[in-house]
């Protein structure tokens, strides 16, 4: 039996996780052999790893040449994975990340290929709704791409959406995320975190900058939490996050000496330097967040106490099944300021359920669940 995977991004949660699924199927004795395709230019480099995907990191600074190399990564890699597909032997694809916009295009090009290979594809983000152009070409789209998976893998939480009620042909599995294994924390970082925050408890949103991680809760909540530093760590994502207007909004606010930014992207030794000096971490997305949350596997295996907004996401249910973290109504600045301060004083309570999702969470489920499925 052998596997490719496909990866078309060289970096952010998509990358990582593709990471470890290569090496989780690796590691499996059924398996044959294991390919991860990814970008030219990727700096990781491992046994099974092949740089054949468009290049992702755009050589210029210039819009209209970053929207390019965008435009030509949406034709340009997909139609690299066919091509590929063409010369090898009967395999599982596993679809990680996905050129969505251009699926009219690159759909059809492996539906040829049907007969010889089985397709998996893996929604990270299972909400579709928002992505351009518009509502109904991303309904469109995701249709089309899901009528071609023989197998679509979820994350615990399945929207009820028209473009998932397809023929019976495309099965539908639910797969835990897996955990991250953990790093050597970055002792520059660790003393740098502790220096600024002096004897305050941090709270923590780490990972990318992105709009649903309601930063703007936070940042009030601290008027009502004068011992607490709000630590907010990780490389700004295209969803539209204004960070000066954020920023401003602590000054405004008088808390602008209670926030600690960092900016950039964080190494694996950094982010453990960060879940490490953390109390308590945030993860109160907004009630519209669907998915389920790269961050929580990688604050496993410190057992870290965890703030959850309590909504219909991946990340939620996971939280009700395992009694996983502190939940909290979503997008409410008082049930937030109460949560912290609970949390703070008897932090066993949104740590309690750590044991019961590891047990749970493990790469070689997802494995299995794949396996299991297709043979």
């Amino acid at each position: 039996m052998r596997v490719i995977i496909y990866e078309s991004s060289s970096f952010g949660g998509c990358f990582h996780y593709a990471l470890s699924l290569h090496q989780a199927y690796q590691a499996d004795e059924r398996i044959e052999s294991v390919h991860l395709l990814v970008p030219h230019g990727t700096e990781y480099q491992a046994p099974g790893v092949l740089s054949l995907l468009s290049n992702d990191q755009p050589s210029t600074q210039n819009s209209l040449g970053r929207k390019w190399t965008f435009v030509w990564r949406q034709l340009a890699s997909p139609v690299r994975l066919y091509l590929y597909l063409r010369r090898q032997p009967s395999s599982i694809v596993i679809i990680n990340d996905f050129e969505q916009l251009t699926a009219p295009l690159w759909v059809p090009l492996l539906r040829r290929l049907k007969r010889r290979h089985q397709f998996v594809l893996v929604l990270h983000d299972p909400d579709r709704d928002a992505y351009p152009p518009s509502v109904v070409y991303a309904g469109f789209t995701m249709r089309l791409i899901v009528s071609l998976m023989d197998l679509v893998l979820y994350h615990e939480y399945l929207p009820d959406k028209p473009y998932y009620k397809v023929p019976e042909a495309t099965r539908f599995v639910s797969i835990p995320h897996g955990i991250y294994s953990p790093h050597e924390p970055d002792q520059h970082l660790l003393e740098n975190i502790t220096q600024r925050a002096e004897a305050r408890n941090v709270i923590s949103i780490i990972g990318n900058i992105r709009q649903e991680k309601n930063y703007d809760v936070a940042i009030q909540a601290l008027k009502f939490l004068p011992d607490v530093q709000l630590l907010i760590a990780g490389n700004a994502a295209h969803s539209g996050v204004d960070v000066e207007a954020l920023r401003t909004m602590a000054v405004e606010h008088g808390v602008a000496d209670q926030v600690i930014w960092i900016e950039r992207y964080l190494t694996d030794e950094e982010m453990a330097a960060a879940i490490i000096k953390s109390d308590v971490i945030l993860l109160y997305y907004r009630s519209s967040f669907a998915s389920q949350s790269g961050i929580l596997n990688l604050i496993a295996p410190f057992r870290k106490p965890v703030i959850i907004a309590d909504s219909q996401s991946s990340l939620a249910q996971v939280a009700r099944t395992y009694g996983l973290g502190k939940l909290v109504a979503p997008d409410q600045l008082p049930a937030l300021v109460s949560a912290i301060q609970e949390v703070l004083t008897t932090p066993e309570v949104a740590q309690q359920g750590w044991p019961a999702y590891t047990a749970y969470a493990s790469w070689q489920t997802h494995v299995d669940n794949v396996l299991d499925a297709l043979t």
